[in-house]
């Protein structure tokens, strides 16, 4: 089970991340897909919605592998979410 939706407009913020909102997306779907989807999307709010800076993704991504590392295919997926989010805003 995972959020689903896990971008900037749903976490309140206070020098920490305080809570996690909006879960009308839960779903399961495996991490993979859930971390691409989110690496890709966390810095969307309501309106314009840009990428992250490749850095700030990849530090992201790299503090969630320190606890949770992805296994070589589970890399393949992220790697595939993350490019067809990309394409599908026109980021790519």
């Amino acid at each position: 089970m995972v959020h689903g939706d896990f971008r900037s407009a749903n976490l309140l913020y206070n020098g920490g991340v305080t809570a996690v909102l909006d879960f009308d997306e839960a779903t399961h779907r495996s991490r993979a897909e859930e971390l691409g989807r989110s690496a890709a999307l966390l810095g969307t709010r309501y309106h314009n919605w840009q990428p992250l800076p490749r850095a700030t993704r990849e530090q992201f991504v790299a503090a969630y592998c320190d606890s949770y590392p992805l296994t070589g295919t589970e890399w393949d997926e992220y790697t595939r979410v993350v490019a067809g989010v990309s394409e599908h805003f026109g980021w790519a």
